[in-house]
């Protein structure tokens, strides 16, 4: 592993603070993985250098089907071999299980983590309502396409949050929580599969129990290898649709008004239905008009994305990205969409279904 994905990354000031922490409490590091036999020795080469001291390294393996488990089993940390494959979610819970620390901190099989990375996300459980503290995730990438994804992550993840301090969730890749809390609220809900969202769940349960979630960019994890389906544009677009998808389903017995995020999801989907109505009882010019004004509030939204990462990054090379970041907007609201139907259209399959 290169020298550069140990030394940390925190400035001179936040190595200060971190070398005045007094009290170290225990944390479990949990990593799921499944098939990361490229990835896994990294990892848990970076996790055993971290410079802290009260620490245990759990890896799930989910039922892999290459080495992982066999290289996992060389290295000092404690190694939970499932006996069928359940998901990332499960496996994140199958390892909170096994684990004995105060604290429980996640990253990802193909992560790296900074060798500060532990005390900077540890240094803000000071406040007895804090529930969890999470970090950043950064790409080894020069693509630009990744880079801005990267950063436009970032911003989207202190847009969603209460100030550039307290956020609404934490990335499952760089996060960490109160055991306590967990036991409290519940841990991953299982039911999101491949569409995601099961972290952004867990923030929301664990904000209306009352604590709040921290977010600290001192606290990085990298994340140095592409996955080709993540860096076309094809595949991000694919990820973005699930994503949409996943909001959906995500809001599915939640009050809406908790997020202020979904007053333009609302809006795209309330213009996208009107114009559906619209070609089949209305003259095909109004159909014409709302599709426009949809196409606009696309752009609108893609446009003011791209301005935000290019001003915060001042890298007016971002300004490129415009017309893949309209794709990427357009598909995730595609997802979006997609969800609510389904979702109302088995809600009225249900109370349409002839009572026994």
């Amino acid at each position: 592993m290169s020298q550069s994905h140990v030394v940390a990354f925190s400035g001179d000031g936040e190595i200060e603070k971190c070398n005045k922490m007094k009290h170290f409490p225990s944390v479990s590091i949990v990593v799921p993985a499944y098939n990361e036999e490229k990835n896994i020795e990294e990892c848990i080469k970076s996790l055993l250098t971290l410079d802290y001291p009260n620490k245990e390294i759990i890896i799930v393996d989910d039922y892999s089907t290459d080495r992982t488990a066999d290289l996992v089993s060389k290295y000092p940390v404690i190694l939970v071999r499932k006996s069928q494959r359940g998901g990332i979610a499960i496996a994140r819970n199958d390892g909170i299980k096994a684990a004995k620390g105060e604290i429980i901190a996640s990253t990802d099989a193909d992560c790296i983590a900074d060798r500060a990375w532990l005390k900077n996300l540890i240094r803000n459980y000071d406040n007895p309502t804090v529930g969890g503290v999470g970090g950043v995730v950064l790409y080894r990438s020069q693509n630009l396409l990744m880079k801005y994804q990267a950063q436009h992550d970032r911003e989207d993840w202190w847009k969603h949050g209460i100030s550039k301090a307290y956020v609404t969730y934490l990335w499952g890749g760089n996060a960490s929580y109160r055991k306590q809390v967990l036991e409290k609220v519940g841990v991953f809900e299982p039911g999101y599969g491949k569409y995601g969202y099961e972290d952004f769940e867990l923030g929301y349960r664990i904000l209306k129990a009352g604590y709040k979630l921290i977010g600290d960019t001192a606290a990085v994890v990298f994340h140095p290898r592409e996955k080709t389906h993540e860096k076309s544009v094809r595949g991000m677009m694919i990820n973005h649709f699930r994503a949409g998808y996943g909001f959906s389903k995500f809001l599915n017995g939640y009050d809406w008004r908790d997020f202020r995020m979904i007053r333009l999801k609302q809006l795209l989907f309330i213009v996208a239905m009107v114009s559906l109505v619209c070609s089949i009882l209305i003259q095909p010019y109004v159909t014409i008009l709302l599709i426009a004004a949809f196409v606009l509030l696309i752009l609108i939204k893609a446009t003011k994305h791209v301005l935000e990462a290019a001003v915060e990054a001042r890298n007016l090379n971002y300004l490129l990205i415009l017309p893949v970041e309209a794709l990427l907007v357009l598909s995730e609201q595609a997802g979006f969409m997609y969800g609510i139907i389904k979702l109302a259209t088995r809600k009225a399959n249900l109370t349409n279904r002839p009572k026994s």
